[in-house]
């Protein structure tokens, strides 16, 4: 009901075939994805009652922005550019709550890092250790995987269908 009644937010979501563009040349990529993305942005303490919901315990209302919200998309992304303002497109790239950090030569790629991480840790954004990936030759992002070599498909993500016959990364 309340996605109905939210005027809708048109803050884009960047082009996937844009940001594969964007990392043509590169050698070294590290991939950050935020712990529970959507649950580290606050809802704003007069916007609370708005999400409240009913359990056999009693009312509750969310103090963070929950999955589901028609707006929750682009408010994230929102989030991602102003937390990396100036920074998007030449050091690293975010699709809601996955990020790629990209670079030519190893030295550059631990400046671009140590910013990233400043500007993390600046905003209290927490990553998911498990699913980060650091300084590699070929990573995966957004179900492809990129590498100097070029773009690929993520085979992985088809492996019900290929019975198989494909090897994975």
């Amino acid at each position: 009901m309340l996605n109905e009644i939210t005027r809708k937010d048109a803050h884009p979501l960047p082009r996937i075939e844009d940001m594969f563009d964007t990392l043509a040349g590169s050698c070294l990529f590290t991939t950050l994805d935020l712990a529970s993305g959507y649950h580290q942005v606050e809802v704003d303490p007069k916007d609370r009652e708005k999400t409240a919901f009913i359990t056999p315990f009693g009312l509750y209302q969310y103090n963070v922005m929950p999955f589901g919200l028609c707006n929750a998309p682009a408010t994230f992304q929102r989030l991602m550019a102003l937390v990396f303002s100036g920074m998007m497109g030449e050091t690293c790239l975010a699709y809601l709550d996955e990020f790629i950090i990209f670079s030519k030569t190893f030295d550059e790629h631990l400046q671009k890092l140590e910013r990233v991480f400043e500007r993390l840790q600046s905003s209290n954004l927490k990553l998911k250790a498990e699913k980060c990936a650091f300084c590699q030759p070929k990573v995966h992002f957004l179900g492809h995987i990129v590498s100097a070599e070029g773009l690929s498909t993520h085979l992985k993500r088809y492996r019900k269908f290929n019975h198989g016959l494909f090897p994975e990364m």
